[in-house]
């Protein structure tokens, strides 16, 4: 028996019914990218240092220029989103350049010397590694606003400048919690009704 071409047995996609249509053409501003700062809520990131007189700053790491040239494309991208500034914080803490699955990069800032010095919240959440592979909060965290009094703390080195974060960058300690809090006190009406909420995974169970 001859194989059968794999390319013969997909079926042409489906239409999208007209009603899905209009319902996604009357929410479209729901799925674009946002841009520039969201609104600040009582859920802004603050860090709360053990001793608020000790600074963290460290000197920043070598990049060959490969990583030299995505770094200041990501770099000017936030800044055309206005999720970082310009910053002359005595705080600094480095990049470490992540190379993806797809071969992109991703901007790690090392907050880990920060971090030793962060006031944990007794949130539970899982192992970061975990989230990681599971969940796109990297976008997520850019809809919370760093609150403006700890926003000097997030300063990081760049070959081409200093920034600082305006937004919740990924990598603080406590970042998990104050996103599960705010999801938490978004969906707080129907909590447990019909939505159940675990970070930026949603679960609606309302038969309307």
């Amino acid at each position: 028996m001859a194989m059968t071409n794999q390319a013969s047995l997909q079926l042409p996609p489906k239409p999208i019914p007209r009603d899905l249509l209009n319902l996604l053409e009357a929410f479209n501003d729901v799925f674009q990218t946002p841009v520039g700062l969201p609104p600040s809520r009582l859920q802004d990131h603050r860090i709360p240092l053990r001793d608020e007189s000790m600074i963290v700053n460290m000197r920043t790491y070598y990049y060959p220029i490969i990583q030299k040239n995505e770094m200041e494309r990501l770099i000017q991208k936030m800044s055309h989103n206005r999720i970082i500034r310009d910053s002359n914080s005595a705080f600094a803490s480095p990049i470490v350049m992540v190379k993806e699955k797809d071969g992109s990069w991703h901007l790690c800032m090392d907050y880990r010397q920060l971090n030793k010095l962060t006031i944990r919240d007794n949130f539970p959440t899982l192992v970061i590694e975990e989230l990681l592979d599971e969940l796109d909060l990297r976008a997520c965290y850019h809809q919370i606003r760093m609150h403006k009094e700890d926003i000097y703390k997030t300063k990081f080195w760049t070959h081409e400048g200093h920034y600082e974060f305006l937004v919740m960058p990924f990598g603080l300690t406590n970042v998990l919690s104050t996103f599960q809090a705010l999801m938490n006190s978004i969906f707080k009406p129907l909590l447990r009704k019909s939505v159940l909420v675990f970070f930026d995974d949603i679960l609606l169970y309302s038969k309307s």
